[in-house]
């Protein structure tokens, strides 16, 4: 009389199996657009536990449906493990093996069922194929994976590796076993253990699934933070983050610390109102308003102060983000200061050369002249000189003499020395 009976087991199975089906259905759910082949892993478990179903209801249903129809599924879903395994490491998969693999399995199950009867027969095919499919992923996880992946995918290879040595020492049980084939339901506690021991591994297998993507996950977050960090600080122009909740920074670049004058100690842990970065508190309320309703800007003229009191113009973007389920702003400055100083100027010799070229039109069109005195009316109404008028609109300078005509008219007696 057994201490285990083997119905008890197969149910005990299928509720783990079951189980591990409901394991991987979150993780599918939860990760499907992240990595491939988490619906290959779902259907695996998924065909193990109709492979039990099958089996526990072996004596209801014809025993070739039973038989080959449990080796089937539960091979079947080994075959879709290790090519799930594959998509998931972003590797080609090819069926063409496994697929003659598995018509070779079927096929001497059958003949193991139906032309040479024999439960050791087909319990040496199944451990046989096992050990192949378990084999190829413990090669793919533990040497076939690069180097930044081995770590990831350690545990589950190790889990494979299990499966290898229990399909080699139930082959060398068979092997060495001379007793007579037992019918399923009445087999000894040596083969139950082996079926527990199965299920146990099977087990282990969804666990450590589930734990090599929540590995991957961190992995991917760190190459994702270190790409955030070193964009961050690379970046030319003046970002800084910071907490939308209460307005703390958080994080600056060396581009920030550059145009606002402040160290990272000054900086970090206070809000942009304690260190009175806005130049202009209407702007920041404006700016607050906005990115409360979530809305984002992008590069527009904002004035800030530096630390040294100092005026800087700078075009400011910012968006919320969500950082560990906490929203936060990250912030841009691009400082334009110079540009606008010097397109101030310009403006300024724009203006004087408008200007300059009004006076020139003014001396290039018609005059007013008094016919008598010769003096000139400007534009305001006042009657000028003719020196004082053109000096203060051209840059001519005067030197006075006295034309022959004059000095004839204005002093004869001169001309007359001068004859004589």
């Amino acid at each position: 009389m057994h201490f285990l009976d083997a119905r008890t087991v197969v149910f005990l199975n299928i509720l783990t199996d079951a189980l591990c089906v409901a394991i991987l259905l979150m993780l599918w759910r939860q990760n499907r657009l992240r990595f491939k082949g988490l619906g290959f892993w779902l259907l695996d478990f998924l065909f193990q536990a109709i492979g039990l179903l099958l089996i526990a209801v072996r004596e209801g249903i014809p025993l070739g449906v039973s038989v080959l129809g449990s080796n089937l599924f539960v091979m079947s879903g080994a075959v879709l493990g290790y090519l799930g395994l594959r998509r998931f490491l972003d590797l080609p998969v090819r069926v063409r093996f496994h697929g003659s693999l598995l018509a070779l399995f079927i096929s001497l199950q059958a003949f193991f069922l139906y032309v040479v009867p024999s439960l050791s027969g087909r319990n040496l095919v199944f451990s046989t194929v096992l050990l192949i499919i378990c084999g190829q992923s413990t090669h793919l996880l533990l040497v076939q994976v690069h180097a930044g992946m081995s770590r990831i995918t350690r545990g589950t290879g190790i889990i494979f590796l299990g499966f290898c040595l229990f399909s080699l020492f139930r082959i060398a049980i068979i092997l060495l076993s001379s007793g007579p084939d037992q019918n399923f339901f009445h087999s000894d506690t040596g083969n139950l253990i082996i079926i527990i021991t199965y299920q146990l591994l099977l087990i282990l297998l969804a666990i450590e699934m589930t734990l090599m993507v929540n590995r991957r996950l961190l992995a991917d977050l760190h190459v994702q933070e270190e790409k955030f960090s070193l964009l961050f600080q690379a970046s030319p122009s003046a970002v800084v983050l910071s907490s939308m909740a209460n307005g703390r920074i958080l994080q600056v670049n060396d581009a920030f610390l550059h145009i606002s004058g402040y160290s990272a100690e000054e900086l970090l842990g206070r809000t942009t109102v304690e260190l009175g970065l806005w130049e202009n508190t209407e702007e920041r309320q404006a700016v607050v308003a906005r990115l409360a309703r979530h809305e984002g800007i992008r590069g527009e003229e904002t004035h800030f102060r530096r630390k040294n009191g100092e005026i800087l113009v700078g075009l400011f973007s910012s968006e919320v983000i969500e950082l560990q389920g906490e929203p936060q702003l990250i912030s841009v400055i691009v400082d334009i200061t110079r540009r606008k100083r010097a397109e101030q100027e310009r403006e300024r010799l724009v203006d004087d050369l408008r200007r300059a070229l009004s006076e020139v039109k003014t001396l290039s069109g018609l005059l007013p002249i008094c016919s008598s005195c010769k003096k000139i009316r400007d534009d305001k109404g006042y009657w000028s000189q003719v020196e004082i008028y053109l000096r203060r609109h051209t840059d001519a300078e005067f030197s006075h003499g006295i034309c022959p005509e004059c000095v004839r008219r204005l002093y004869p007696e001169y001309e007359s020395d001068k004859d004589s």
